[in-house]
């Protein structure tokens, strides 16, 4: 929850006028097995600093990678003495994979921080490093292949008579303030006697500058300013709280600091203290920025004003000026740039405590948040191999893919790397990789399904043999039952026979009831048929007989011959409708069209066309359901189902008081139930069971019988149902279920 807030807290806090994009969020598959990775790491070489040699910060340093598989790789490994020992530090440059020696160098102190680089006017790779001779801390630099001695000066002598306890570094090896000449910088860093920050010209081999800087610095944290105009450099120190302090600084806190050419501190912001922040510090080299993270009111904790840490991750330029500053929710652990998949530019990984990531573009806007994973997830580098498409993530644990899903488990945490190897095409092949005292050079190989077939064998063979074992019990007992039912295969095939006649006599009897069924069917509406219009016509016989009378009487009249002439006009008219009734009910298969149909629009057309009888019966018709809910149907069947009903209700009503028809509709999981209830006459509990039988009514003289018979078969010509409930003299009640198209809640309620 609180990293929810801060990631929301963050957007509105950036300074940039970009719109904010949709934050993603990605997994980092970190738990996977590694046995079934696609790809392993075969281990070539491993060199281990023993545990009583003088301790040193790495042991390897390649010269010069190989870019072909019969190409060799230089590298130049330190040789330490034990510390017991009065031996001097030496330096051989190895052929790998030929294991073989170039050159030995020996040095004269006990190498504590070393480096490499290329020499033009000499030709040769120099080793250079800071290391302890008697009493006193110096510097060296001895060309590798070159027959010339090492040459040493030295930076500091311990006059006390306290032991020199704690570790030299070298923090940058860089022509900083563009004189043509190299300079390197070397942190010595001694608790009880000396913080000294050392900057030194490598071709003469002099102290430009020195400076005291009590709060201890970071050596992962210095970088060139890379400001031809005023030349300095850019670090973050640590803040021990060992009670240490001098004109710039107090080991209590944490500082971002700037210095010039001259050793001047021209900058020094305080970033964290004691047990609350290490201040991180990461370069942009596309515009000459850095990434720094940092607590605002160190100084206001450090004085006891606040216990809350407001940490910001900033983006500064060359001169610690902030461009862009943004909240963050707990402590960083590292900082990369390197590509992300759904971005075209470089984005910024921000690391929290190995746990998750989050990512963000260059002008600190977020991009993307990890999940919480329980590896220690520090990103490293980006890198390619020839069996993916895309760039592999080299992360502490191993590679993963552009999906963040590990490809690769190291049988250690990387702390540092190196690539040993290329392919033809630059893809890595070998890695020499540093952890702890050891270095390993390892091989980048992509599992055959052989291999991964044998692995889970292997990790499986337990299961596997059982299965093959109840596979074979399975077959002897099939076998044994086998035996026992053949025996029995005539009996079966016999009953089979008999089945099958048995089930072709069924099939006969059954088509004999189905076409017997279709006669009564027939017959039934036939005789039906056969009565209705029988009865539509026997007025028009009866006229027709008075009026041939009247033809040949004295007392034939106008008025008598239209009477028996419109009676004989209404009988045929009914029996006309008939047919047509007849007809629609047997072609409504064939008119099946369905639609989106409001139901309250087809009530109100029903109203509309039923409003003269209505008005006269004095009817209250009650209206309640959504004014918005359709329903799959048709709109013109839909309206002479619910015509068919008004009409229905309307004659049951004919001489009633109080009368009243609801027509409710509500929305029931995704059908619409709809009630149409009137309190006229009821039906009788004899005939309630034959109302949507073709022909029956109750109403001889009025009813034809087939109007709930084409409403019933509407209804369920869409898939609906519909039926019936009465009381006598008291109410009718019809309900309909059919499937709703949508409901968009509109109530609708009318008197």
């Amino acid at each position: 929850m609180l990293r929810t807030l801060i990631i929301f807290f963050t957007l509105f806090c950036c300074t940039t006028t970009t719109v904010t994009a949709e934050i993603e969020q990605f997994i980092i598959k970190s738990d996977l097995d590694s046995a079934y990775l696609p790809y392993s790491f075969e281990i070539l070489r491993t060199d281990s600093l023993h545990s009583l040699s003088h301790p040193t910060s790495k042991m390897i340093k390649i010269l010069q990678p190989a870019y072909s598989e019969n190409d060799s790789t230089y590298f130049v490994m330190l040789n330490n003495p034990a510390i017991a020992t009065s031996s001097n530090s030496w330096f051989s440059e190895l052929a790998y994979p030929a294991y073989k020696t170039i050159d030995d160098d020996q040095v004269r102190s006990l190498v504590e921080d070393w480096s490499t680089y290329y020499d033009s006017l000499l030709a040769d790779n120099i080793v250079v490093g800071v290391g302890r001779y008697n009493n006193s801390l110096e510097l060296f630099k001895s060309p590798i292949r070159k027959e010339i001695p090492a040459d040493n000066i030295t930076l500091f002598v311990n006059k006390t008579d306290r032991k020199l306890t704690g570790t030299s570094t070298v923090c940058l090896i860089e022509d900083y303030d563009y004189d043509g000449n190299l300079e390197i910088f070397v942190y010595l860093n001694y608790n009880a006697i000396t913080r000294t920050l050392y900057c030194i010209d490598l071709t003469e081999l002099k102290i430009e500058w020195e400076l005291e800087v009590s709060s201890p610095i970071n050596y992962n944290s210095f970088f060139s300013c890379n400001n031809k105009e005023n030349p300095s450099v850019i670090f973050t120190t640590i803040n021990p709280g060992n009670g240490k302090n001098d004109a710039n600084y107090n080991d209590s806190y944490s500082y971002l600091s700037i210095v010039n050419q001259y050793g001047k501190v021209i900058y020094n912001k305080l970033s964290g203290n004691y047990s609350y922040c290490t201040p991180l510090l990461y370069p942009d080299s596309l515009d000459n920025t850095f990434y720094f993270t940092h607590i605002e009111n160190a100084e206001d904790i450090g004085n006891g004003n606040s216990t809350i840490a407001l940490r910001k991750l900033s983006k500064i330029d060359n001169t610690g000026k902030i461009l862009n500053s943004i909240p963050v929710s707990e402590k960083l652990k590292s900082i990369s740039i390197a590509d992300f998949c759904s971005q075209t530019n470089k984005s910024l990984f921000v690391n929290y405590d190995h746990k998750y990531y989050e990512v963000y573009d260059r002008n600190l806007q977020l991009i993307a948040v990890s999940d919480t994973t329980s590896r220690q997830t520090i990103l490293l580098a980006v890198i390619n191999i020839s069996t993916e498409n895309k760039p592999v993530y080299l992360i502490m644990d191993g590679l993963y893919n552009y999906d963040f899903e590990k490809i690769l488990q190291f049988p250690f945490n990387c702390s540092s790397f190196e690539i040993t190897r290329f392919d033809s095409l630059d893809n890595t092949v070998e890695l020499l990789i540093n952890a702890r005292n050891k270095s390993y050079i390892g091989r980048i190989s992509k599992k055959t399904n052989l291999e991964l077939l044998s692995v889970f064998y292997h990790n499986n063979q337990l299961y596997i043999l059982m299965a093959f074992s109840g596979l074979l019990v399975g077959l002897v007992i099939t076998s044994i039952y086998q035996r026992k039912t053949k025996n029995n295969l005539n009996l079966i095939t016999t009953q089979k026979f008999e089945l099958e006649e048995t089930h072709q006599q069924l099939k006969d009897t059954q088509q004999k009831l189905i076409e017997a069924e279709k006669y009564k069917q027939a017959k039934d509406i036939a005789g039906g048929f056969a009565h209705e219009i029988r009865n539509a016509l026997f007025p028009v016989d009866g006229s027709l007989n008075k009026l041939f009378r009247l033809n040949y009487s004295e007392q034939y009249n106008r008025d008598t011959f239209d009477k028996y002439f419109e009676k004989i006009k209404k009988s045929t008219n009914r029996a006309i409708s008939m047919t047509e009734l007849i007809s629609q009910c047997t072609k409504l298969d064939s008119q099946y069209f369905p639609e989106q149909v409001n139901i309250l629009k087809v009530i109100n057309e029903v109203l509309e066309a039923n409003q003269t009888s209505i008005d006269e019966q004095q009817v209250e018709i009650i209206i309640e359901g959504d004014s918005d809910i359709t329903v799959d149907s048709n709109y013109q069947q839909l309206f002479i189902v619910i015509n068919n009903l008004m009409l229905n209700s309307l004659d049951a009503l004919t001489n009633r008081e109080s009368c009243h028809i609801l027509i409710k509709w509500w929305v029931n999981a995704d059908k619409l139930r709809l009630i149409f209830e009137d309190n006229g006459v009821g039906i009788n509990s004899k005939n309630i069971n034959q109302i949507f039988n073709t022909f029956f009514s109750t109403k001889p003289s009025k009813g034809t019988g087939i109007g709930l018979s084409i409403v019933k078969k509407i209804v369920e010509m869409y898939n609906g149902t519909i039926k019936v409930s009465s009381i006598e003299n008291k109410k009718t009640t019809f309900e309909i279920m059919c499937k709703i198209h949508k409901h968009i809640l509109k109530p609708y309620d009318k008197k």
